[in-house]
């Protein structure tokens, strides 16, 4: 099933777009080609590398935009517990290398779909 940049939701669309939270998001081609699939898919993907400039352009977007996130693991921990209760996050999902760990802090969290190891499990998610 293919990932909809829009929803029809009691008659309004709503605009849902990728956020995606990584200090490393920058920082090889893997995620690039994640990033075009992203934009792609969602008509807009951001990119952030720190979860303060991350929360405030989030905060300053209006109407009823909503954001699927992917945050790295290390971000995550700090991030997803200030605004997982956020209604503008619909879905978060962590891109990380040791799930075990990860696990432990993201566990109670139930907007956290899945752990993501590799840049091409991105690119499959959202097709």
């Amino acid at each position: 099933m293919a990932a909809s940049n829009q929803h029809q939701q009691k008659d309004q669309t709503v605009d849902i777009h990728a956020v995606w939270l990584d200090a490393h998001v920058y920082d090889n081609e893997d995620n690039k080609k994640a990033q075009k699939q992203l934009s792609k898919n969602f008509g807009r993907c951001r990119l952030f590398t720190s979860t303060k400039e991350c929360q405030q352009v989030i905060d300053q977007c209006l109407g009823d935009t909503t954001f699927v996130l992917i945050v790295s693991g290390q971000l995550g921990s700090e991030f997803v517990p200030k605004i997982h209760e956020n209604p503008r996050y619909s879905s978060i999902y962590v891109y990380c290398q040791n799930i075990e760990a990860h696990k432990k802090w993201a566990y109670g969290y139930s907007k956290v779909r899945c752990f993501l190891i590799l840049y091409v499990f991105i690119i499959v998610l959202f097709i």
